[in-house]
C-alpha cells in the first residue's frame, strides 16, 4: 500500500468519525484493545464561498445561510476600523490607503 492510499484510508476514517460526531455528539477513540468514548455537546461551523461544490451528504448536516456581499462603503468602513484597531493607523490615513 502506498502512502497516498494510506492517506486516503485515514482521511475516510476521520471523515466518518467527524460525521458521527456531528450526528450523535459521540466521539470515540480506538486503540489496541482499548476503546474510549466521550459524549460531547458540539457546535460545528463551516464556511464556503460556493456551497454548490460541497457534497450533498455534508450539506444535509448544516443549515446553509446565504449572506449578501459587502458594498464598497461597508468594506472600506470595516477595513478602516481594522487598520485603526489592529495596526494603530489613524482613520483618515487608513481611509486614504483604501482609496
Amino acid at each position: 500500500m502506498c502512502y497516498f492510499e494510506i492517506f486516503l484510508s485515514l482521511f475516510a476514517i476521520l471523515n466518518l468519525e467527524s460525521m458521527n460526531l456531528m450526528e450523535s455528539g459521540i466521539l470515540s477513540e480506538l486503540k489496541y484493545r482499548q476503546k474510549r468514548i466521550a459524549q460531547l455537546k458540539t457546535w460545528i461551523f463551516a464556511s464556503s464561498n460556493d456551497a454548490d461544490k460541497l457534497l450533498a451528504p455534508l450539506l444535509t448536516r448544516f443549515t446553509v445561510i446565504h449572506l449578501k456581499p459587502y458594498t464598497k462603503e461597508e468594506f472600506v468602513e470595516i477595513a478602516v476600523n481594522v487598520l485603526n484597531r489592529d495596526e494603530g493607523i489613524e482613520k483618515d490615513v487608513a481611509k486614504f490607503i483604501m482609496y
